[in-house]
């Protein structure tokens, strides 16, 4: 499961990235870490939904 969340983490964070187009670094890296924390929050919600 971790790789499918580094690969939707990676995916995210591109489309990110095309749609804000960064032009530094502090850019570039804030645009990382909203993908981090949209694939954080969505990993939570289902972890949070699944039934153990």
């Amino acid at each position: 499961m971790k790789l499918i969340w580094g690969m939707l983490a990676e995916a995210t964070t591109a489309e990110l990235s095309q749609a804000k187009n960064p032009t530094d670094f502090d850019e570039s890296r804030a645009v990382a870490r909203e993908g981090g924390e949209i694939i954080g929050s969505t990993r939570r919600e289902i972890e949070s939904r699944q039934v153990n």
